[in-house]
């Protein structure tokens, strides 16, 4: 998996590759030592310096919060245009954050 996922090339949006590769690459994961909590306490760990990590948590939050208010479309302001426009316009908005 560590191979495969090093090989695959995505061009043009970002995707959650590194994320998967640190999973991968992790000590406890490796050790197989881990529970349920085990995405969080990565989360906490996550290198702040990194905004490819923080603007994945603000959609995911974003995501999770619409569901939750069971809001089917964003803000009016992007909601016009092709998923991946939308797509960038809401890592946009989270970047100005």
């Amino acid at each position: 998996m560590t191979r495969a996922l090093s090989e695959y090339q995505v061009y043009g949006i970002k995707t959650t590759i590194p994320f998967f590769q640190r999973i991968l690459l992790h000590p406890r994961f490796l050790s197989g030592v881990y529970n349920t909590h085990f995405i969080a306490d990565l989360e906490k760990e996550a290198d702040p310096e990194d905004p490819a990590e923080e603007i994945a948590a603000l959609i995911a939050a974003g995501i999770k919060s619409g569901r939750d208010a069971q809001v089917g479309a964003p803000p009016s302001g992007m909601r016009k245009g092709s998923n991946w426009k939308i797509q960038g316009r809401l890592e946009n908005f989270a970047k100005r954050l």
